[in-house]
């Protein structure tokens, strides 16, 4: 009984199972997408530790682990050295009142 269900329906049932398994895969790759972060301006004398620093409050990450993500969102090399003018966009959650800061979308999670 089973083999001829399997024979005669086989192609649904794996379209089935692989339609699951894609919809389940899409739905955690998108929960984080509404994610936006601040961009910021950096400033003479800048650092990725003193930016690290003064945001302490408004993430929730060691300094190092701040560090790492803004070399990795921003594509920087793990010695980086930021400049003055480069913009940044840090792991600081965008809000609709912060009048001197532009916002970046996090489309990669």
């Amino acid at each position: 009984m089973i083999n001829l269900l399997w024979k005669k329906y086989s192609y649904v049932m794996i379209l089935f199972i692989v339609s699951m398994i894609f919809g389940i895969t899409m739905l955690f790759m998108t929960e984080d997408k509404d994610e936006s972060f601040m961009i910021i301006v950096v400033n003479e004398g800048d650092t990725l530790w003193s930016l690290a620093e003064q945001y302490a409050e408004q993430h929730h990450m060691t300094k190092t682990e701040f560090i790492q993500w803004v070399q990795q969102k921003n594509e920087l090399k793990t010695s980086s050295v930021i400049h003055a003018g480069n913009t940044l966009v840090i792991p600081v959650k965008a809000t609709i009142d912060s009048s001197h800061h532009q916002f970046a979308y996090d489309s990669t999670q």
